[in-house]
């Protein structure tokens, strides 16, 4: 019984090797990736959480800063929005989602689009009706998650786009 296991696994761990399997933080692939990762510029965004993303990016692609000589260029529109949930029956809200959609583009110093995409990322926050500050704060507390969160998924993405080139 045991042993039809080990077959298995090794046989399943064959196939997973043969099919060009590769993992994203190997220490090939990561060196390659943060080099490339590096030499995106950020372009400004709009907005003061376009503002908050581009510094999330900036920290996350590139630790010390705008590169001298961008290869390429992260251009980046946002939306977003509050949709009020959990409505009583006297018409307060007690619940609501924040949602903040991305669309990025990345292109290359010549101009040409390399890569697209569209993230929405949703974060909660409670409303309470008789601590306004507190409303106030988890709202602000929502709305940094989703950037944070936000910022993290357009890099997995370009992380994964260059890991693949």
């Amino acid at each position: 019984m045991l042993w039809s296991r080990l077959v298995i696994l090794f046989v399943a761990a064959g196939m997973l090797m043969g099919c060009g399997f590769l993992p994203l933080y190997s220490s090939d692939s990561l060196t390659e990736t943060r080099g490339e990762l590096a030499s995106i510029q950020v372009l400004p965004i709009e907005n003061r959480v376009g503002q908050l993303l581009h510094n999330n990016l900036l920290d996350l692609l590139n630790s010390r800063g705008k590169p001298r000589d961008p290869k390429y260029k992260l251009d980046i529109k946002l939306s977003q929005y509050t949709t009020h949930l959990g409505v009583q029956k006297n018409s307060l809200a007690t619940r609501a989602n924040f949602t903040l959609t991305a669309s990025f583009t990345l292109l290359h110093s010549d101009g040409a689009s390399i890569l697209g995409g569209t993230n929405v990322v949703i974060s909660s926050f409670n409303i309470l009706e008789s601590a306004p500050f507190a409303t106030s704060s988890s709202e602000k507390g929502a709305r940094a998650r989703a950037i944070r969160l936000m910022a993290h998924d357009i890099q997995r993405k370009l992380e994964i786009f260059f890991a693949k080139r």
